[in-house]
């Protein structure tokens, strides 16, 4: 029986997609003098944004790019996420029977602790891992790992939920079962690069029956 769960927070938790396109595209529309196509920022969903900007403005300057990306993040993020239908009482639930909840995001911890406590549900989870937290990212399995040794948990005791082949590839790369969710703006329907989660659930009330099924 699974005692701990971890999730993904951007597009598992929260629903951030549009904010996080709207934010690349004003990097795209600054630094190449148009918007991109949405399926290249959507394929990048996952990772941390300093990995996006090496790989996708490696000529520019890494900072005057995160500068635009976080400065427009910042002005326009009022209003602009919300949790998924749901969500809200499925954390509820799994506190009433006893689980313990932590998150590993790629964002860094600032704005990733600042919209838990606007959406009022930080206080749910145990351990909360951030880009700020771990010096390798996902798909490396150090953040899970790491979140893993604070709880004092063993992988067979976790299992990790998420929406990107990042998400999916960190479980793998650390041994803990893993579950695809399909609610985001793609509906599960994500390049995972030839890997395959353990489980994919399309609501979120589905997880009680993989973890107690």
């Amino acid at each position: 029986m699974k005692k701990y769960i971890v999730f993904d927070f951007d597009g598992t938790l929260l629903d951030t997609d549009q904010l996080i396109v709207d934010s690349w595209q004003a990097v795209f529309k600054r630094f190449r003098g148009k918007e991109a196509d949405e399926n290249l920022i959507l394929s990048t969903f996952g990772e941390t944004v300093a990995n996006t900007t090496k790989e996708l403005f490696a000529d520019e300057d890494v900072d005057e790019v995160l500068a635009v990306y976080r400065g427009y993040q910042a002005e326009h993020s009022k209003g602009a996420y919300k949790l998924y239908p749901g969500v809200e009482e499925l954390l509820g639930e799994l506190k009433r029977r006893g689980y313990s909840l932590s998150i590993v995001t790629s964002r860094l911890g600032n704005t990733a602790m600042q919209y838990l406590g606007e959406m009022g549900i930080k206080d749910n989870f145990d351990v909360i891992i951030t880009a700020d937290d771990v010096t390798s990212h996902k798909p490396e399995p150090g953040p899970l790992l790491e979140a893993l040794r604070r709880l004092g948990a063993k992988r067979e005791e976790a299992i990790m939920i998420g929406d990107t082949r990042f998400d999916i590839g960190c479980s793998i790369n650390a041994g803990v079962d893993s579950i695809l969710v399909c609610w985001g703006r793609r509906g599960g329907n994500v390049p995972l690069g030839g890997i395959e989660p353990m489980y994919r659930i399309s609501k979120p009330e589905e997880l009680f029956e993989i973890i107690e099924g």
